[in-house]
């Protein structure tokens, strides 16, 4: 698990040296905003439960976040190579329960070379079913998570940068056979913190300390389909966080 996730990290950042050393508030936020959409919570799912008590999904996600701003900012900074996108690779897993609710988790497994990489989240998600003459599927799902994103650069100066988010999902979708298309719409707010054991990675005119955090919040909304073909499912999404968008696969098999 952890040898592919280097192996697209490798692939995505070939021939990047990462240097920061006059970030600017409006880069760090820049950074909080891209690097939250690219890791929101998902398990790319629908909105829909099963019958099943105490059934349960294991599986593997892939996916990406364009990065425009960070990629800028990499460029302005002299930076090396280009990283137009964050890829990501996570094991997810969601548990049904009682009471139509179900409880999900995406797990990034740390990696630790000269990029180091992890990241968790969990949601819990319950699907209304109230009213049984509705013809959709109608869910709300909270969710929490972090990452962390670290690197050396000159100097031997370590630049860690983390994230901490929270946030609400509703979630609406309709099965047609094995197809089940599914839409939503949200809310998230993440906080991050960027800093260094040595040199400022700052600008001075915004702070001369060596770390700093902003927070930022906004709606977030996407749209994907859910194939479900015998123990197996598969998915495709596309989500918008913060006017950055990501997309996910998963394959995943069903208990």
């Amino acid at each position: 698990m952890k040898k592919i996730v280097f192996l697209l990290l490798m692939v995505s950042n070939a021939a990047l040296a990462i240097e920061l050393k006059s970030v600017a508030k409006k880069d760090l936020v820049a950074i909080v905003e891209e690097t939250g959409a690219t890791y929101k919570h998902t398990v790319v799912n629908s909105g829909s439960v099963t019958e099943k008590v105490f059934g349960y999904e294991i599986g593997l996600m892939s996916g990406s976040a364009s990065t425009p701003q960070i990629n800028s900012l990499l460029n302005n900074e002299s930076s090396s190579g280009e990283t137009k996108s964050i890829p990501r690779f996570s094991l997810i897993g969601a548990l049904q329960l009682p009471l139509n609710l179900s409880a999900e988790l995406n797990y990034q497994p740390e990696i630790r070379s000269s990029f180091r990489l992890s990241s968790q989240s969990v949601g819990l998600k319950w699907n209304t079913k109230a009213v049984k003459a509705m013809p959709v599927d109608l869910a709300v799902k909270g969710f929490l998570g972090r990452a962390e994103i670290g690197w050396t650069q000159a100097f031997n100066t370590n630049i860690d940068y983390s994230q901490n988010y929270y946030g609400v999902d509703l979630l609406v979708s309709r099965k047609y056979g094995f197809l089940e298309p599914y839409a939503n719409v949200g809310y998230i707010s993440n906080e991050g913190k960027l800093g260094s054991n040595k040199l400022s990675p700052f600008d001075a005119g915004y702070t001369t300390s060596t770390s700093a955090k902003e927070k930022v919040d906004g709606f977030t909304y996407g749209l994907g389909m859910e194939v479900n073909l015998l123990m197996m499912s598969y998915a495709f999404e596309m989500q918008s966080s913060f006017n950055t968008t990501a997309v996910a696969f998963k394959a995943a098999a069903d208990f």
